[in-house]
């Protein structure tokens, strides 16, 4: 029993180690074939950036297959030894970002340059590894793991996107359809937020300097206002305010130096940005699988519009803009349609996301009833 008992106080070790292997020789991928030239702009591929990842890809044939025994095989969310201290709990988040950024990053590659070749079937199954590997680092407590679960589920949406630029493929998109719709990007902030409130107030306590009684008023002053912040950004990310939640951030009025203030509040702002944007992104990508299937004529044939939340058979609140609470702006084309939310300034600038415009746009191929 005593044996037995050793054996499985090391056993997740060995899932670490496995699991650690994996994203190394996934790293080695990386290796030589990124830097930022290889995207532009707006998120495509360089020549360059073709020419290195098909090099990269030519070496490695096992990618999706390391992939996948990596996510068979992953670190476990929490570190291996004892209850983790502040410090202990960043470090391993840390270590478990990097693993997870790498495999997204060359996931996103891959799925973007079969894209660029019409092999919608290899992009499907990028996307499907994204949604899996976000669940998975979804399970890490805290802002910072929360913070790369949510780009991975932003890089399927953005194959998702891709795959529905091809109007022959619409079928291939039932399979990553339900986890859209089971994905939550913002009680999954919620859920982060509540354990970094634990955290900064576990920072905050070994503030040094508070012998005296003012230092001690103040600083419990401190404790009140990190509790308050925290109360109202969970109450309004789980409300979908993002009006609130910036409002709340921007007059916290907490001291910059306090250490909390420092290591929690900026990947908190991070989080809760990015969570906004993959779920505006969610929302829409469902909008536009359910036009897909929406009879023509039941569409407005052209112009800009906003959405009839009427005509979708979809949940009411996907039918909304998290930024504004109303429904999303609707642009058709003859080829195409553009689904888009007002973005974080809460201004139509009609779909555009460049030149100081942030609204946030899904695109896909669409054709009017004639």
């Amino acid at each position: 029993m005593a044996i037995h008992g050793r054996w499985r106080r090391k056993n997740p070790g060995h899932a670490v180690c496995r699991g650690r292997n994996y994203a190394n020789e996934i790293r080695k991928i990386v290796e030589n074939s990124y830097a930022p030239a290889l995207m532009d702009e707006n998120g495509h591929l360089t020549e360059a950036g073709r020419e290195r990842v098909a090099e990269a890809f030519q070496k490695h044939g096992t990618f999706l297959e390391l992939v996948e025994q990596f996510l068979q095989n992953p670190p476990p969310p929490v570190p291996p030894a004892g209850e983790p201290t502040p410090e202990e709990h960043l470090r391993w988040s840390v270590r478990v970002v990097q693993d997870a950024d790498v495999v997204a990053r060359m996931l996103r590659y891959w799925g973007l340059f079969n894209g660029e070749l019409g092999n919608t079937r290899e992009v499907l199954r990028a996307a499907q590894y994204l949604q899996k590997l976000g669940q998975w680092i979804g399970t890490y407590p805290g802002s910072m793991p929360c913070n790369s679960a949510l780009r991975a589920d932003a890089d399927a949406i953005d194959l998702c996107e891709v795959i529905l630029g091809h109007p022959n493929e619409v079928e291939e998109m039932a399979v990553l359809r339900q986890s859209l719709l089971d994905t939550r990007p913002l009680e999954a902030c919620a859920r982060a937020l509540v354990v970094d409130r634990a955290l900064g107030l576990s920072l905050l306590a070994r503030y040094p300097g508070r012998n005296s009684l003012w230092t001690r008023f103040r600083w419990n002053q401190v404790y009140l206002g990190y509790l308050d912040l925290f109360e109202r950004l969970v109450r309004d990310v789980e409300q979908a305010s993002y009006s609130a939640v910036t409002s709340a951030l921007e007059a916290s009025g907490l001291p910059a130096e306090a250490d909390a203030v420092k290591m929690v509040i900026p990947t908190v702002r991070r989080c809760v940005n990015e969570a906004f944007a993959v779920e505006t992104r969610r929302r829409e990508c469902l909008v536009a699988l359910a036009i897909l299937h929406t009879p023509a004529q039941e569409i407005a044939e052209s112009g800009q519009h906003l959405l009839d939340p009427n005509k979708l058979n979809l949940p009411k609140d996907v039918v909304l803009d998290p930024y504004s609470g109303t429904p999303f702006h609707v642009v058709t084309g003859s080829d195409h349609c553009v689904i888009y939310s007002v973005g974080p300034n809460q201004k139509d600038e009609g779909g555009k996301t460049l030149e100081g415009a942030d609204d946030v746009s899904f695109r896909f191929a669409w054709r009017p009833a004639t």
